[in-house]
């Protein structure tokens, strides 16, 4: 029995599951060979249980190939996460095998446990719940209505129960909305309907009479309120009441009025409508505060006790700008507490309900719409929940977080803000789980300064630019959010930020779904960036961040991009199917790339350009449209112990100045050269393997230079090493063996040294030397060649120096009558043909 695999050695075995997938979808049985060199291309091929972790993906992908019916689908999926997989690339690699089955398309996956959602006939103050299953995610659950709140807002693959609350319509009516489920390839809708009783109108036993005609148990609400003991009960008929100053409450006391659309009490004093100082309950419902006139002041403030507002309107705040005051519709400061539910707070000239201090109310059910400044704002030390709230067409964000304040954030709808949706400064901390923030001038979210919220589970989309984005020295934690079709980026994370960002889904937004910028940090892992209209993942600037295990699939440019002074790490990300690169440095950039698989993108695997630097380590790049790894311009990476293998042109390439090092690399199975080096370029070149590709081994062009040390050019379709054109590079030590053409040969004006080389048992000479070429050859061992050791043809030249030519199928050394070689202190033995044919004699 074999051990159990590591955490870390998982990790490094993920990148394996989408060749495998590939494997499998050919349609034989993938050998034990084959998973062996598949381990091989991590540094795994020792391991035992990474060799039994690999043969149970390859069982059950072959399952589902032989069978692949949408139950054995689901069931291959859920098995795969069991073993502990993402369920990204467990989704892309069950789609590879069943896509490649050459069957029809799979049936729809997404679907519902009901038709539609009947809630029945309600009173007028009783919400409903009911709950339904879906399954075919991953996917998302859209509400057209604030008076409906679902949780969870996002579903995965497997079966997830769905919670649906239906908030009342306390004035009556019917309610029918739509569910929509979303994917990324379908859509259900699941209607809702609803309908409530009218209300009857009465007054409550032992209540306090006031009318606006003066009529009642007193004369005013003025007069009520002096007059009434603690704990009275008010009850206000429909009408204006209005107030000749601000109303000030310091005892228990509940206002009832006949509902916020016909009873309103209205003050134009300085300062508010009405507030409340007192110890105890204050209750008011089914009521509108009005501030009216230019004088400065909140509709309604309070600032200690416990409040209960229920269906109340607050509107009319007057913004004091010079003195920085006044504004709110709704004001609790202080250590006030208690519940806001239903309520709305329109057009006021500051926030809709400003929360601070150390007031920690719950914001329940509420609308806030149309004020100047944010709908809900939190500051100080303010705590809390706001949940299921409206806050649309505010002139800043649909929330603020200040200060030190720390609410919990649920459910609620921020959309078409003139800002962002939801925004954090200061210290803020707290929650924003579940919330929809969509269509707002600005982002969805926002979080500045050197907040650290926690957002997790939000849907951020269609917003003017960013789903979510990190500001100053902001950080905190991402989770789970999808955020798409936003104008810029999915997640922007700019200057100092430094976020941790967890298994969000970034998908079709007009640039990148990540994109870090400035000085930004932290640690993107497990994030899906799928489908946008620029790069999955951008890192510009001096941004150094740490990306582990992204998904980048089919982005419209690169998977991930480098740009400006950017550094940090990217370690075991997938980057599949991308219209450009599947990892792109420019600039200056030098980051760390380590264990990812790019894979099947439209160019190259990896691409290094401008000056760019760094290194890539252990990296796969497998079936790529151009080459492996691209190095171009004044590019110098280090390139270290990657697979390059199956691409279209050249496992590694190397064009205009470009420099660097390739180190231990494998290129094999391209449909050019495993190392390509082009123009002016001038790599070092060590311990590389260069195996069966289709043409050479490496292969050197234009005026390229360099050195290549100790390489194995191995079965490669024409020549191990090839130098054409003015190429004038050193070739130390490296083996040339068994490839159909020369071990290595030199055309056009071709220079620079071969020195310490073993050439043997290739197709044709050891080494050739034609055209104009003349390079120098020193020490080379060429034997068993099929043809010469040395062969000089056209009007090649240079120098063979100390060369050992021995057991080749024709001559040691050849020399063409119109070539011009100096040869010198040569060794030959048992050549089959002459030890020199020099046709110059």
């Amino acid at each position: 029995m074999t051990r159990r695999l590591s955490s870390e050695a998982l990790n490094q075995l993920i990148p394996l599951l989408g060749s495998l997938a590939r494997l499998v979808a050919r349609g034989s049985r993938v050998s034990e060979a084959q998973l062996r060199t598949l381990l091989l291309g991590v540094d795994l091929e020792s391991d035992p249980a990474a060799l039994e972790e690999l043969k149970r993906w390859s069982q059950l992908l072959t399952a589902l190939r032989e069978q692949p019916s949408e139950d054995n689908r689901h069931a291959t999926v859920e098995a795969l996460i069991l073993r502990g997989l993402p369920e990204a690339p467990v989704l892309l690699a069950v789609d590879t095998v069943v896509r490649n089955e050459g069957s029809p398309p799979p049936p729809k996956r997404l679907r519902a446990s009901v038709e539609r959602l009947d809630l029945g006939v309600l009173s007028p103050d009783q919400g409903a719940t009911a709950e339904f299953e879906v399954q075919g995610g991953p996917g998302q659950v859209v509400v057209d209505s604030d008076q409906v709140w679902v949780t969870p807002q996002q579903f995965g693959a497997g079966v997830t129960r769905i919670r649906v609350e239906v908030k009342p319509l306390a004035s009556g009516g019917a309610l029918r909305t739509t569910l929509k489920l979303l994917t990324a390839s379908e859509t259900l809708e699941v209607p809702v309907v609803a309908q409530w009783i009218p209300p009857t109108v009465s007054i409550p036993p032992g209540a306090l009479v006031v009318a606006p005609d003066g009529s009642g148990d007193f004369h005013s609400l003025e007069e009520a309120v002096q007059k009434v003991r603690s704990g009275a009960t008010i009850y206000l008929k429909a009408g204006i009441h209005r107030l000749k100053h601000p109303l000030v409450i310091d005892k228990p006391l509940t206002l009832i009025g006949e509902g916020m659309e016909t009873t309103r009490i209205v003050c134009d004093g300085e300062g508010c409508v009405v507030e409340f100082s007192g110890d105890g309950l204050f209750s008011a419902r089914d009521l509108a505060f009005v501030h009216e006139g230019t004088k400065w002041g909140d509709a309604v403030r309070a600032n200690k006790g416990e409040v209960q507002f229920y269906r109340c309107l607050f509107t009319g705040g007057v913004w004091d700008e010079a003195n920085q005051r006044g504004g709110s519709g709704l004001w609790l400061y202080g250590t006030a507490r208690g519940d806001v539910r239903e309520c709305v707070a329109l057009r006021n000239a500051g926030m809709g309900i400003r929360v601070s201090g150390k007031a920690q109310p719950a914001l329940e059910g509420n609308t806030c719409r149309e004020n100047k400044q944010n709908g809900i704002g939190y500051f100080g030390n303010a705590s809390g929940t706001a949940r299921s709230n409206l806050c649309t067409a505010n002139e800043f964000h649909g929330i603020g977080v200040s200060d030190q304040a720390q609410p919990a954030l649920e459910g609620n709808t921020c959309q078409e803000n003139k800002e962002a949706g939801i925004a954090y400064f200061g210290r803020a901390a707290g929650t924003a789980r579940q919330n929809t923030c969509v269509g707002n001038e600005k982002h969805g979210i926002s979080v500045g300064e050197q907040a650290q919220p926690t957002l997790e589970g939000n849907t951020c989309r269609e917003n003017k630019r960013s789903g979510i984005a990190y500001f100053g020295s902001a950080s905190g934690t991402a989770r789970n959010n999808l955020c798409t079709a936003n104008k810029f980026y999915g997640i922007g994370i700019y200057e100092q930020a430094q976020p941790t960002l967890e298994g969000n889904t970034c998908q079709e937004n007009k640039e990148a779904g990540i994109a870090y910028f400035g000085s930004a940090a932290g640690t993107a892992r497990q994030n899906t960036c799928v489908g946008n209209k620029k790069h999955g993942i951008s890192v510009d600037e001096q941004a150094q961040p740490t990306l582990e295990g992204n998904t980048c699939q089919e982005n419209k440019e690169a998977g991930i991009a480098y740009f400006g002074r950017a550094a940090g790490t990217a370690r075991q990300n997938t980057c599949v199917g991308n219209e450009y690169d599947g990892i792109y440095v420019d600039e200056q950039a030098q980051p760390t790339l380590e264990g990812n698989t790019c894979q099947e993108n439209k160019e190259a695997g990896i691409a290094y350009f401008g000056s760019a630097a760094g290194t890539a380590r252990q990296n796969t790049c497998v079936g790529n449209e151009y080459h492996g790894i691209y190095v171009d311009e004044q590019a110098q990476p280090i390139l270290e112990g990657n697979t390059c293998r199956e691409n279209k042109q050249s496992g590694i390439a190397y064009f205009g100045s470009a420099s660097g090092t390739a180190r231990n690399n494998l290129c094999t199975a391209n449909k050019f050269r495993g190392i390509g080096v082009n123009e002016q370029a001038q790599p070092t070149l060590e311990g590389n393997t260069c195996r069966e590709n289709e043409w050479s081994g490496i292969a050197y062009f234009g005026s390229a230079s360099g050195t290549a040390r100790n390489n194995l050019c191995t079965a490669n379709g024409l020549h191990g090493i090839v130098v054409h054109e003015q190429a004038q590079p050193t070739l130390e030590g490296n083996i040339c063996r068994e490839n159909k053409g020369d071990g290595i040969a030199y055309f056009g004006s071709a220079s620079g040294t071969a020195r310490n080389n073993l050439c043997t048992a290739n197709g044709l000479h050891g080494i050739e030397v034609n055209e104009q070429a003349q390079p120098t050859l020193e020490g080379n061992i060429c034997r068993e060649n099929e043809w010469s050791g040395i062969a000089y043809f056209g009007n090649a030249g240079g120098v063979a120096r100390s060369n050992e030519c021995t057991g080749n199928g024709d001559d040691g050394i050849y020399v063409a009558s119109t070539a011009c070689p100096t040869l010198r202190d040569n060794h030959y033995r048992g050549n089959k043909g002459r030890e020199v044919n020099d046709r110059r004699l």
